[in-house]
């Protein structure tokens, strides 16, 4: 089972909705409880002009490791063989999380993307919250 800060995650192409689809799994194993415990705040700043924010720390580290692990990869997709499709990402509890995180993160490389998140934990501060509005 993998360790803590590695969600297990699909990503696949919806062509029937138009969408490319990474989903984040909620807690399921040892590694993923370990995520969820480290739940001490950290700030972070997203973007060099704005002021930091806080954030879940497991969780964060969770969506940055996801964020090197899968970005290029959702480029070359979105540029090749999914052009056209809309970027979504969900996920449920841990995954939901996770998964507003990494969108967060991939609001300028990735415009338009969207999040769908199931019974979110609380994973970032109301400033943040309030730009996933946009």
């Amino acid at each position: 089972s993998p360790g803590p800060h590695s969600p297990v995650f699909i990503l696949v192409a919806d062509r029937r909705h138009g969408t490319l689809v990474l989903s984040v799994r909620g807690t399921m194993s040892s590694g993923d409880v370990l995520t969820d415990l480290r739940c001490r705040s950290s700030l972070v700043r997203l973007e060099p002009e704005r002021a930091a924010q806080a954030v879940h720390l497991g969780m964060w580290d969770s969506a940055v490791r996801l964020d090197a692990e899968l970005s290029d990869q959702v480029e070359q997709a979105l540029a090749g063989p999914c052009a056209g499709l809309q970027l979504r990402v969900t996920g449920h509890s841990l995954g939901a999380g996770v998964a507003s995180l990494l969108a967060l993160r991939w609001k300028r490389r990735f415009p338009g993307v969207r999040c769908l998140a199931f019974a979110p934990p609380c994973t970032m501060s109301l400033g943040l919250s309030e730009e996933c509005r946009e």
